[in-house]
């Protein structure tokens, strides 16, 4: 459900226009499992995604930008706060 909300409101906002739905779809994945309460390393991530791990870090590094305007409004259960600084 959270991945589905935050995908939704990157396509929205544009943040990830022009990258490959892989990238999108891992980047946002990413980007959610560090606010989990299991989070996931990148480089797990790009594997079973199928993406390279310094493509997932770029694409998160928007993301992690934008993490405010994303997050707003969304029940965490880690926080904003627990996102990894790029």
């Amino acid at each position: 459900m959270l991945l589905a909300q935050v995908t939704a409101r990157v396509t929205d906002l544009g943040i990830l226009a022009g990258k490959s739905p892989i990238t999108q779809v891992a980047s946002c994945l990413f980007f959610v499992s560090c606010m989990s309460s299991d989070p996931k390393p990148a480089r797990y991530i790009a594997e079973v995604s199928g993406c390279t791990e310094p493509t997932l870090k770029n694409a998160y590094r928007l993301l992690y930008d934008s993490r405010v305007e994303l997050a707003k409004d969304m029940v965490l259960p880690r926080g904003i706060e627990a996102l990894l600084v790029p």
